[in-house]
């Protein structure tokens, strides 16, 4: 018996030794995003414990199942039985443990269930990762494999030697599975299992905790909640009370920006472009020149804040006005996605034909399909832009699309209206431009797509009869976590400058507190044409605009700005990340709750009524 006890203890600490080798790893390589001493491990060791003994008790319930069989049964094989099944674990633990290391550095949160949102259209979610760390992870996975995998096979006995009364021995192991069973479903299912990690200002020491299987599985409990259980943490009166006029009626206009309410409108959706890029909001000087004097003969949006993290969801938040959703991506939800308002159909209304340009693959995240959703009509991608005899592997560099952008709207008549979407995607991760213009990989990739972005506004400035009817609308999708993380709400902060002949008053900057989604009501309200189809996105320049906030989301957190300050907020460690100014009576979290709970309820309703309308 006191074999069989051995052997289950050791397999317990084997794999709590293993969470810890897991912790060290992914301190040190992320160290440039934090950094940590020596005295900060035992601390992180420490409050990462409950969860690491949860997770190895209950990764442990087959090897404690099949040795009781094999107490009751000498004869079992006990290794020939356990041996698959190790391999097949520790395979799924490197590739979850691993790969929330690998990824962290790039996305800036514990693995959890919006991995799954990418597994789909595996392109996306390999895209943010060079080769190098595609076969260092295929090599991490199969050195556990070897180490943990083949280290569980040896010490697991061939037979056990059992004497004495089997029966009553079973009862002893099963007793103590079912307390050890009990005490990690205790840890697993309590409301606060999550949060008790959280003991740091510093918001990698916190995740540094968590044991990524640990997130994954709660996250993945928590977001396969009908949406209108997600996230309701305050009551319907409080909610209310919060949420109360943050999202009003926009009607009318405090100022015109436009020299005529009906001009052609092309919209460039930057990739990945943070505001430490711009030199005019702070950022580092000298790496986009051409959009700081496209600024300066335009209209610069200061305080701008990016809705989400990742392009499907800022593509939404941006055409359609949405907010984002930490649990989901409305880019794939099928029976949400046709019924989204879109700037394409209230253009298309007005007389408008409509096109999408991109540099990429537009069938990843099912982007081909909300766009044809969403009302456009034509789309082209990497595919239709490589030169005949050609092949292009990952995408079609910038300078490419941006020369297509440029014909195509040169050869359109004269009388058509249109508007053309144009979506870069050099500055994306692994920031690989075909020319250098700055020594760094990443800020060079910013340079070369506003070099292109520079030629091709110069390019359009050379045929008068379409300039001087043009609006040019650059906002990016999201931002980049190039020297920034979420605890800096400046990841989120992005600049919008619109320019070309149809702008007035250039040189203007409108100092607003915005998001990247007020975008399509803004615009509207500037062609005069109606937006009360868009509930998620506020006519910025409207009188009823009195609270002027920018609420930006990612998968485990939000943010919420006003003029009173930020508030940054962790949702499944139900954990303050930040607050600037200290806000004692947490009004601003409040708020960002409200609209949390609020955006849930709302998508609630509109799937409801999708699958209503969907029904025979």
């Amino acid at each position: 018996m006191k074999q069989a006890t051995k052997y289950i203890f050791t397999v317990i600490s084997t794999l709590i030794v293993f969470f810890i080798v897991v912790k060290i790893c992914f301190l040190c390589c992320n160290y440039h995003i934090c950094p940590f001493s020596v005295t900060d491990v035992p601390a992180i060791f420490l409050h990462g414990l409950l969860q690491d003994i949860s997770m190895a008790v209950m990764i442990a319930v087959p090897t404690w199942t099949v040795t009781a069989m094999a107490v009751l049964f000498p004869r079992t094989p006990l290794r020939a039985m356990l041996a698959p099944w190790y391999m097949v674990l520790t395979f799924c633990m490197a590739f979850i443990y691993w790969g929330d290391i690998i990824l962290y550095g790039v996305w800036g949160f514990k693995l959890n269930y919006a991995i799954f949102s990418y597994i789909s259209s595996p392109g996306e979610g390999t895209a943010s990762m060079t080769w190098w760390y595609i076969i260092s992870c295929v090599l991490l996975i199969l050195g556990t494999m070897l180490v943990l995998g083949g280290g569980g096979i040896i010490i697991t006995p061939r037979r056990l030697h059992v004497t004495g009364k089997r029966f009553a021995r079973v009862r002893y192991i099963l007793v103590v599975s079912a307390v050890l069973g009990l005490l990690a479903s205790a840890q697993w299912l309590a409301p606060s299992a999550l949060s008790r990690g959280y003991y740091s200002d510093c918001l990698l020491r916190n995740h540094a905790t968590q044991n990524p299987l640990y997130t994954l599985g709660t996250s993945s409990i928590m977001s396969n909640r009908p949406f209108h259980r997600q996230f309701q943490t305050l009551s319907p009166q409080e909610r209310e009370e919060y949420f109360d006029g943050l999202y009003p009626c926009t009607d009318g206009l405090t100022d015109t920006l436009l020299t005529h309410p009906d001009p052609n409108v092309l919209v460039i959706q930057l990739e990945s472009q943070s505001s430490i890029f711009t030199e005019e909001l702070g950022g580092i000087s000298g790496v986009t020149p051409n959009q700081s004097r496209l600024m300066g003969e335009g209209i610069l949006f200061s305080r701008v804040y990016a809705n989400s993290f990742r392009t499907d969801r800022g593509t939404v938040s941006a055409f359609s006005g949405y907010v984002s959703f930490p649990s989901t991506s409305l880019m794939l939800q099928k029976d949400i996605r046709t019924g989204l308002p879109s700037l394409a159909k209230s253009l298309a209304r007005a007389g408008y034909s409509t096109e999408y340009i991109y540099g990429g693959n537009l069938s990843g995240m099912e982007a081909n399909e909300y766009l044809a959703a969403a009302g456009y009509t034509r789309q082209t991608d990497m595919y239709d832009l490589a030169p005949k005899g050609t092949t292009i592997v990952s995408a079609a560099p910038d300078s490419l699309s941006a020369q297509y952008v440029f014909e195509t709207i040169r050869e359109k008549p004269l009388a058509e209206k249109w508007h053309i979407v144009y979506q870069t995607i050099t500055s994306h991760e692994p920031f690989k431009a075909p020319a250098r213009i700055l020594p760094n990989d990443t800020l060079n990739a910013f340079a070369y797509t506003d070099a292109a972005i520079g030629r091709l506004a110069d390019s359009l400035r050379t045929v008068p009869e379409v300039w001087d009817n043009l609006l040019i609308v650059i906002i990016p999708d999201h931002g980049c976590m190039f020297r920034r993380s979420y605890e800096d709400n400046d990841y989120f902060h992005i600049p919008m400058i619109w320019c070309g002949g149809a702008v007035r008053n250039p040189g203007t900057c409108v100092d607003i507190i915005m998001n990247q989604s007020d975008m399509a009501a803004t615009l509207l309200a500037q062609l005069e044409l109606p937006h009360d189809e868009y509930p998620w996105s506020r006519n910025v320049l409207s009188p009823g605009y009195r609270h002027p906030s920018a609420y930006s989301t990612w998968p485990s957190g939000f943010v919420f700005v006003d003029e009173s300050g930020v508030s940054s907020y962790d949702i499944y460690g139900s954990y303050i990340i930040g607050e600037y100014p200290v806000d004692e009576g947490h009004e601003r979290l409040k708020r960002g709750q409200a609209i949390l709970q609020t955006s849930y309820l709302h998508l609630d309703s509109i799937a409801n009524m999708e699958r209503l309308t969907c029904s025979p």
